[in-house]
């Protein structure tokens, strides 16, 4: 991310440079999110004009850059929070699907617990794309009423909204209630296994005790992924310490490091709790 953020501030193109580079370029992913990331970046007086601009156009595609730029204006700065929100929640009655799908992960860019009530009304939409971004713009929120669309959305037909709500209500809140946990076991039931990973992940992270058994079960079929590994951290139960370090061939015929290194750090986790438990207590006499 580092050399990615120096190139975009070495970037020298103007704006009107910039988003006719990311017009010219949309059928290039990678050339369009490197202008419209230039544009984020700057947030300035100039980039808020333009994004306000392209929100008032008559092309829904205009309507759709405009949120994308307004959504992550100034990226962690957030900058001009209280306009940019605005004219996203406008964005939320367009008529088109797509750009109310733009509005609605550009929310959950800038987090602003105002777009939760307008955000779930949605919940029920008739295009997957629209749930899939009010799933986006709920994402962290712990108002009672955000997870309770996460766990509805849960449940939704399409796959990306299940597995983006799962993710949200397993590892973007710090909501432990009976319902959440439910909501995240039936999802182990998933043909999907990034979905049942998904929950065991927000199981591992509430210390659920069903969590350490369907790992295994999950193990046993003979997916050993990076997301189970990190529930087998968050779990840090010695019981699993021998069946992880029976997974250690698995780094040599992978050539992903970050395998590794979870792994890794799934053993040391059940490793330092299971010396914890069995260390003398020296304040004893």
């Amino acid at each position: 991310m580092g050399q990615y953020r120096y190139e975009i501030q070495q970037d020298g193109r103007s704006l009107e440079e910039l988003l006719e580079a990311h017009r010219g370029a949309r059928d290039c992913e990678e050339a369009s999110l490197r202008a419209m990331s230039v544009m984020q970046y700057r947030g300035g007086q100039d980039e808020l004009a333009l994004g306000l601009h392209l929100v008032r156009s008559a092309s829904a595609q205009d309507r759709c850059d405009g949120a994308t730029l307004l959504g992550q204006l100034g990226w962690e700065r957030k900058a001009f929070l209280e306009e940019t929100v605005q004219a996203l929640l406008h964005l939320l009655s367009d008529s088109d699907p797509e750009v109310v799908y733009c509005a609605a992960v550009g929310l959950g860019h800038r987090a602003d617990p105002r777009a939760v009530e307008p955000l779930i009304t949605l919940a029920s939409h008739g295009d997957a794309r629209v749930r899939y971004g009010v799933v986006y713009g709920l994402l962290g929120h712990e108002d009672p009423r955000a997870i309770d669309t996460l766990i509805l959305l849960s449940r939704d037909e399409d796959i990306d909204v299940r597995n983006w709500a799962t993710f949200g209500l397993g590892s973007q809140v710090d909501v432990d209630t009976p319902e959440l946990r439910e909501a995240l076991w039936r999802r182990l039931e998933e043909e999907d296994s990034e979905v049942r990973d998904e929950a065991l992940v927000g199981l591992a992270r509430r210390h659920d005790p069903r969590t350490r058994d369907a790992l295994l079960r999950e193990w046993e079929t003979g997916s050993v992924s990076y997301l189970s590994l990190e529930a087998a951290e968050e779990l840090a139960d010695p019981s699993l310490q021998s069946t992880l370090r029976d997974f250690l061939p698995l780094i040599e015929a992978s050539d992903d490091a970050a395998f590794g290194e979870q792994l890794q750090a799934a053993i040391e986790a059940s490793s330092s709790i299971a010396e914890q438990a069995f260390r003398p207590d020296k304040t004893r006499p």
